[in-house]
């Protein structure tokens, strides 16, 4: 069964408590969040890379410094010589999400805000942008991220990012979100989608290939269960991320 986890980063945390997790992250991790300019920033990309590091040493029963992580030629990050173990993870706004599989998955949360409807000419299917447009007013800005977190956790699922222009498949929504048809059909076989409503005021979007996974739940952590978790079974290590160019 697929997991998902989620943690709402918008809880009291003492920043002493925040410090003490940075070291449970390697050094060039460490360089890359001081750089955030906003304090919340800092905070959704470290919960986000500790809740990884944390499920995967539950998970395969490695230890923290065995962790190992390169990325393919458009970026997902992935285990070194492990194949049967999949992880997405995705942040907005107060939300950091992960799923982990034994198959590809994606994953992706979106924040709810003000959004000019031109954009979804820009990036969404002709089918999409009609479909968008037939909604009442009302009804646009929610069924726009639905889209929007669809096709983000479809691109993720692939791992091929942006690289692949969103306007080039399409999605359907239909009976509130319960029948979500992937196009062009006979070329995007065996993909399966579902919606979670974690927040009123998000989108959450699961895309894996094994129908049969999919969780009806998402897990809800924590900061402070997941520091406890954190410092009582992990150690702090260095790991390297290597970048595969091929």
């Amino acid at each position: 069964m697929i997991e998902l986890f989620a943690i709402n980063i918008n809880q009291q945390q003492s920043t002493e408590e925040i410090n003490i997790l940075k070291n449970y992250i390697s050094h060039e991790k460490q360089a890359r969040i001081k750089r955030f300019y906003h304090y919340d920033d800092l905070k959704r990309s470290l919960l986000a890379e500790i809740l990884v590091r944390w499920q995967i040493c539950k998970k395969l029963g490695i230890s923290n410094r065995e962790i190992a992580f390169e990325t393919n030629q458009y970026g997902k990050p992935y285990l070194k010589d492990i194949k049967d173990y999949h992880f997405n993870v995705s942040h907005s706004g107060d939300w950091v999400i992960m799923a982990q599989h034994n198959t590809p998955i994606g994953v992706d949360v979106e924040q709810i805000k003000p959004m000019e409807m031109n954009i979804a000419k820009r990036f969404f299917s002709e089918r999409e942008y009609n479909d968008l447009m037939d909604k009442a007013e009302s009804q646009q800005l929610s069924y726009f991220f639905q889209l929007w977190s669809l096709k983000e956790s479809f691109i993720k699922a692939i791992g091929k990012g942006l690289s692949m222009p969103l306007d080039s498949f399409s999605f359907s929504i239909n009976n509130e979100g319960k029948k979500i048809t992937l196009y062009p059909e006979e070329i995007y076989t065996n993909y399966y989608f579902k919606m979670y409503n974690i927040d009123p005021c998000y989108k959450m979007a699961l895309c894996t290939n094994d129908e049969n996974a999919i969780p009806d739940e998402v897990s809800f952590i924590s900061i402070n269960e997941l520091y406890k978790q954190v410092i009582s079974t992990l150690l702090p290590y260095e790991c390297q991320i290597i970048s595969n160019t091929k």
